[in-house]
């Protein structure tokens, strides 16, 4: 890298670069080492780009603000720790992007960015995208950016943010179209008044950000350049036609995409949903909306994605919607008649509690575009047919969960070869790949292998018989993996350390024996590891805390002995720790305060653990469960940690069972002695 900096800073001496940027494609490099200190003496640069290589941890250099005529920049996914405030000094830049810029050092304290003070010296800036940059020190955030008056596209996508003001009476970002807050975690926020100022927005995005409160807290009337809404999986509450009411309230409706699933919305669709014809995404699902679907909807010809399902909703769908010749896919709860024939040709339809069985709907067979199938609990029983099974070469997502399908798997499907691929599944879940689910049915026999597979679930069905040996060897594409609740038994295959991406696996429930294997450390982006209710013996191995995304580990309702391992220590990701119900023995250690500051929940009950609460124990400030009842501990109970629910209060006060009955009643913030 050092080379290639220093080549082009020789040639400067034999030429006068005016205006020029030299441009590095993370697409097609991936570059390392250091960064030349002679790339100040480019001073006329205004286009730099290193994206998309790795500099593995390197700081980034302060120099950079020192090329003053500097218009782009762009440091995304080039692991460079930390934004320098220096950086406030470049008054002509317009677009830099930071966005995952300290991947994976973004944990790392001195990669956060404390404050964004230095922001407000970039007069010239347009387009600002900081996502995936810790930014939870920032509480004045919007105060900085504010400041920006030509600012037309902002990014906080998954910032750590926590404070979002609701009123903001001096709103100076009058040239502000883009907006995206997605994947925060504001605390006690609702959706800000001041968005109604906003009134060149365009496209918001406030997706998983833990946003509560009345949905009409913004004047939506007066947000008429609105085109695209999207502000699910959220905790909204209110009427959702005072809403519609509100955005049909415009002249010329511009909006486009309307996106409220996962929330608790209420009410009625209003006749005046037909107003808003220029929707192409109409999406709701999963709310308690009620009423019947206005005849209305039959003027949203444009519509593209319509997701009506897990609501309240009444009635027969009105007969227009099914004219629609621009329907891709479509997401309802209710009943179809099995000789009903879609009049579009659909790549994702999602069925959700239909009566559809017992037989599966025929009409899927002239369905030559249909990539993503959801029929769960439709009442189906019968085996799946033939013609199904070879559709399933052009399926991405097949999910047949919850019904009474009972037969044996065949050995070869096949699925599609996809590398490179994003299943967008219904509701906002995103997955890589072939997502499989079977769970919760009747399925029996032994377990297929479908190399192509990266999602498979088969929990809650009658499997038996070994895991095959070769698993890990065929299904090497595997990300997720769940074969609870059946009755698999043996030992758990070390094929499995060949499934390199494998994310989550669940093996939890079944009749699986012996030791808990200690080759975790060749599954370093294992996430989730849950191999409870089983007949597991022997010490918890040191390998098992070895991925370090691990954030769940259940090993609960085994047999399992010895004390806790130490590797414990450098789960530092750890959100759940469930060890009940074994033969664990030893003490708590003292350095789950110091190792453990993420763990939420903490499951120990049922073992033989002896001696005292270690007072660190409950200086955990994120810790909300802890169950330590029945086990062999005394003395006393340290001050509770305050996040803990009065709920839990009664789980933790019986871990010193000689303590009397009206003690326990004495719960202080000082401990109980």
């Amino acid at each position: 890298m050092e080379d290639i900096w220093l080549d082009l800073i020789d040639r400067t001496n034999n030429c006068y670069w005016k205006k020029v940027g030299y441009l590095i494609p993370g697409n097609s490099t991936c570059l390392g080492g250091n960064i030349s200190f002679d790339l100040p003496d480019l001073h006329h640069l205004e286009y730099l780009d290193l994206g998309g290589n790795d500099f593995q941890g390197l700081t980034t250099p302060n120099f950079l603000s020192s090329l003053e005529k500097l218009q782009y920049l762009n440091l995304s996914f080039s692991s460079l720790i930390g934004v320098p405030p220096s950086l406030g000094n470049l008054s002509n830049l317009q677009y830099p992007s930071f966005r995952v810029c300290s991947y994976p050092f973004d944990t790392v304290e001195r990669s956060w960015v404390k404050d964004l003070n230095w922001i407000s010296g970039l007069s010239s800036l347009k387009c600002l995208d900081l996502s995936y940059v810790n930014l939870s020190s920032a509480t004045h955030w919007l105060d900085s950016i504010n400041k920006l008056p030509s600012l037309v596209t902002l990014s906080l996508q998954n910032c750590s943010l926590h404070y979002l003001p609701y009123s903001f009476p001096n709103w100076n970002m009058t040239s502000l179209s883009y907006l995206s807050l997605s994947q925060n975690n504001f605390v006690n926020s609702e959706l800000p008044k001041w968005l109604y100022n906003d009134t060149t927005i365009e496209t918001l995005y406030m997706v998983y950000s833990n946003i509560q409160g009345p949905i009409s807290n913004v004047e939506w009337g007066k947000l008429c350049n609105l085109q695209k809404l999207y502000l699910e999986q959220n905790k909204l509450n209110g009427d959702i036609g005072r809403m519609v009411e509100g955005l049909s309230n415009c002249s010329n409706p511009t909006i486009e995409v309307l996106s409220l699933g996962e929330n608790v919305l209420t009410g009625k669709l209003p006749n005046s949903l037909g107003h808003l014809k220029n929707f192409r995404i109409l999406s709701i699902s999963f709310n308690m909306i009620s009423g019947t679907v206005p005849a209305s909807i039959e003027q949203l010809s444009r519509l593209e994605i319509l997701y009506l399902g897990e609501n309240q909703l009444k009635g027969p769908l009105p007969e227009s919607i099914f004219n629609f010749s621009e329907l891709t896919a479509l997401s309802f709860s209710v009943n179809l008649s099995n000789e009903w024939v879609p009049p579009f040709s659909l790549y994702a339809i999602e069925l959700r509690s239909c009566s559809l069985g017992p037989k599966f709907p025929t009409w899927q067979k002239i369905q030559k575009q249909l990539q993503w199938l959801i029929l769960t609990n439709g009442s189906i029983s019968e085996p799946i047919p033939p013609w199904l099974w070879m559709m399933c070469s052009q399926f991405h997502l097949l999910d047949l969960s919850d019904n009474q399908i009972g037969e044996s798997l065949p050995r070869i499907v096949n699925f599609p070869s996809i590398y490179q691929i994003w299943t967008v599944g219904f509701y906002f879940s995103y997955y890589y790949g072939v997502v499989v689910d079977l769970s919760s049915n009747h399925f029996h026999g032994s377990l297929p292998l479908w190399p192509t597979v990266t999602h498979l679930n088969l929990a809650n069905n009658w499997f038996s018989g070994y895991i095959p040996l070769n698993i890990g060897h065929v299904m090497t594409k595997l990300q997720v993996l769940d074969l609870s609740g059946n009755a698999f038994r043996g030992t758990i295959p070390y094929s499995i350390t060949s499934v390199k991406q494998l994310l989550r696996l669940d093996l939890s429930d079944n009749h699986l024996s012996g030791k808990i294997p200690d080759w975790w450390y060749d599954l370093e982006q294992l996430q989730v590891i849950d191999l409870s209710g089983n007949n597991l013996s022997g010490t918890i191995p040191p390998s098992v805390c070895s991925p370090l995304s691990l954030f769940w580990l259940r090993l609960c309702r085994n047999n399992l002995s010895g004390g806790l391992p130490k590797s414990l220590r450098n789960c530092n990701s750890l959100l759940a720790l469930e060890i009940g119900e074994n033969k664990i023995t030893g003490t708590i250690p003292e350095w789950f305060r110091e190792s453990l500051l993420s763990l939420h929940k903490l499951i120990m009950t049922g073992n033989m653990i002896h001696g005292r609460i270690p007072p660190q124990l409950c200086q955990l400030s994120n810790l909300q469960i802890l169950h330590l009842s029945h086990n062999n501990m005394t003395g006393f109970i340290p001050s509770l940690p305050e996040n803990l629910g009065r709920s839990q209060v009664g789980e933790i006060l019986q871990v010193v069972s000689q303590l009397p009955l009206f003690q326990l009643c004495f719960y202080t913030q000082d401990g109980v002695d």
